[in-house]
């Protein structure tokens, strides 16, 4: 296989580069990283010949006047080096010596017959050489083998021409089932928020308020049930006010230190409902009452009392209102908008989960697709408030070691994908959620292996721990609410715009992310980078970059009016 690249000077299409290449019986593969992240390039295939060949004949095609404006935007031809084909960790951590370590080869994604012929190859080849194959995975989008093999056949296996990149297997930071057994006396848990300080309203199955990690930072609670109090018994709501006050609770588990820094004023607008079927706990709203009016009650009893509640956070949606096609806002969002406007109140939303999940045949592909069923659902189209969906983060349990679980930073296999209404970037950040794991030799999901991320337990009193593990968007929107609370902790006194717009400018994309979502949206038309923009929106916010400036990096932000 005649495997090279395409240097490009200015931007082309991928679908016109496409077409150009398949009149010289050229396949087009992929866009291809280079180490200088300041030149774009793409990689070709071509059934047969040398590249001097293709090269002559790719000028002589493009000296027609129809391709000259594709041959304008071309730099050069050229091989692949294998040096450009040496993962991160791999460049960072070389093999040593005798050493013998578990590596991921990559192929390029060709026509299934000619990777096959590929695979054949290498497997050959690793055999002759004393490697050795212990996995391989094929999907729409990627092909990985994980192999056995010293420094001698690293350098060898640089040289195939259809080897993507040769890394290290990604390693997340396991965690020990035990560290969830932390108790009290190991911990500092500090003192309560000052008065003044801002506080989150969380709009959700009320909350565990005496738990031993939470009753330092709760303000007050409500229900919006007449036969309830404010106490959660679901366990959704506990878990995400946890998350709403500390933001990284791995962090304070691996610091000892669960310090609230700000308040949590927690609303019950739904209740615990048992399935007679099969005894399983759901939540459910108030049947009387209609979910607008609680949540007016909620936010009018918490704003009138309270002037330090700038942030709301909803952690739940109607999985029929999906925003697909031409459907229209729902009236719940459409009412959140209102609300934001009227109250100056920041509003926080999940973007949902989806129960597509097909991971990893066609993972990310699914989340991509255009019929529907990914997007987000309301009332995350809410115009004001900042959506959220969810990305991996960068440590499971060992219980889920051995399991293929997607990268760290990668989207997780079940959030939800925007545009928003009329096309607007829904969600516009992404934060960690947890995943879920597959195990590829025996096929099936391990939904007890803990991938989800640490959360306060609401079953502290039965488990005899005070925290465990979850996942879901539902646990990714509180932390923006705690980044906004912080923020507005720093800059007290400011809009609400100028809070969020702080935080969306810190926000960057990750450099690692899945195919097709990994080409680079400097050097790709607005159109063809919707896709990673349905998923990402502006990135994952960075806390630190949002609040101060430093030596490399300088904050500046005026606020002001202008007329309409």
């Amino acid at each position: 296989n005649l495997i090279f690249r395409i240097e490009l000077r200015s931007e082309i299409s991928e679908e016109e580069l496409s077409k150009f290449l398949k009149r010289c019986d050229i396949q087009y593969i992929s866009p291809s990283p280079a180490k200088d992240s300041s030149l774009s390039y793409r990689v070709s295939l071509a059934e047969k010949g040398d590249l001097g060949e293709i090269t002559e004949r790719l000028l002589r095609y493009g000296q027609e006047s129809k391709n000259k404006t594709f041959f304008n935007a071309v730099e050069s031809f050229e091989p692949i080096p294998p040096e450009d084909k040496i993962g991160e960790k791999l460049a960072e951590r070389p093999l040593e010596g005798d050493e013998v370590a578990y590596l991921d080869v990559e192929l390029w994604r060709m026509e299934i017959s000619r990777l096959n012929d590929a695979l054949k190859g290498i497997r050959k080849f690793l055999d002759e050489r004393g490697g050795e194959v212990t996995d391989q995975i094929i999907t729409r989008s990627f092909c990985l083998m994980r192999v056995k093999i010293d420094e001698g056949i690293v350098h060898e296996l640089l040289s195939f021409p259809e080897v993507s990149c040769v890394d290290r297997p990604p390693r997340p930071n396991y965690f020990r089932p035990g560290e969830l057994r932390i108790s009290l006396s190991e911990i500092d848990t500090g003192s309560p928020p000052d008065p003044g300080d801002p506080a989150i309203i969380v709009l959700d199955s009320g909350i565990l308020s005496g738990h031993p990690l939470l009753k330092k930072g709760v303000g007050d609670t409500i229900s919006l049930f007449s036969e309830y109090d404010g106490t959660d018994d679901v366990g959704h709501g506990t878990m995400v006010a946890g998350v709403a006050l500390y933001g990284d609770i791995k962090e304070c588990v691996d610091t000892k230190r669960f310090h609230p820094p700000v308040w949590i004023l927690s609303a019950k607008v739904m209740r615990a409902v048992i399935d007679p079927k099969d005894g399983a706990v759901h939540s459910s709203y108030d049947e009387e009452k209609l979910l607008e009016t609680q949540i007016l009650r909620a936010l009018e009893s918490f704003t009138g009392r309270y002037n330090n509640a700038r942030v709301v956070n909803i952690s739940f949606g109607d999985p029929a209102l999906c925003i697909s096609g031409e459907k229209q806002q729902s009236m719940l969002a459409s009412f959140i908008d209102e609300l934001a406007h009227e109250h100056d109140l920041m509003f926080v939303i999940a973007a949902g989960n989806n129960d597509i999940i097909d991971f990893p045949d066609k993972y990310p592909h699914y989340l991509c697709e255009n019929d529907g069923e990914c997007r987000i659902i309301d009332p995350a189209s809410s115009i004001y408030a900042l959506t959220v969906g969810s990305i991996t983060q960068d440590y499971i349990s060992y219980e889920a070691e051995g399991s293929l679980v997607p990268r760290w930073g990668y989207p997780s296999p079940f959030t939800r994908t925007g545009p928003g209404l009329n096309g607007m970037i829904k969600p516009e950040l992404v934060e960690t959620g947890g995943t879920i794991p597959y195990t590829v030799r025996t096929h099936y999901l391990m939904e007890t292996a803990q991938t989800g991320i640490v959360v306060v337990n609401p079953r502290w009193m039965e488990e005899g721990t005070l925290l465990t593990t979850d996942y879901g968007t539902s646990l990714s929107a509180p932390k923006i609410a705690n980044y906004l609370a912080r923020l507005c902790k720093r800059y007290p006194g400011h809009s609400s715009n100028t809070i969020k717009a702080l935080l969306l400018a810190s926000a960057r994309i990750p450099g690692d992310r899945p195919e097709p979502l990994n080409a680079n949206v400097s050097y790709i038309p607005t159109k063809a980078a919707e896709p990673i923009y349905n998923i990402y929106g502006f990135g994952q916010p960075d806390l630190a970059s949002a609040v101060d400036s430093n030596s490399n990096d300088v904050l500046l932000f005026a606020e002001n009016t202008i007329k309409i």
